[in-house]
């Protein structure tokens, strides 16, 4: 795709909305140099992404969290009548 597009120009507020956009889907390290014109149209190119979304995966923890337990009394028992 690189040889095909044209380096785009972007703001850093245009830069920042891309990032906010992408960002949802694991498309991170996304960066002014990373951004193509092809066919008028903003591509991004080289970028590096999570297999789960970060988004995603901070959203089940936070979910989890607060039904776990604040200190574990016992996680595991053992059995002392049979000793």
């Amino acid at each position: 795709m690189q040889e095909y597009g044209f380096t785009a120009h972007v703001s850093p507020e245009e830069l920042d909305t891309v990032r906010k956009i992408v960002y949802r889907y694991g498309v991170f390290d996304v960066k002014a140099e990373n951004l193509m014109r092809i066919d008028n149209q903003l591509k991004i190119i080289d970028v590096n992404m999570t297999p789960f979304p970060l988004p995603t995966v901070w959203k089940m923890v936070d979910e989890v969290k607060p039904k776990l337990p604040k200190q574990p009394d016992v996680f595991v028992q053992k059995n002392y009548e049979d000793t």
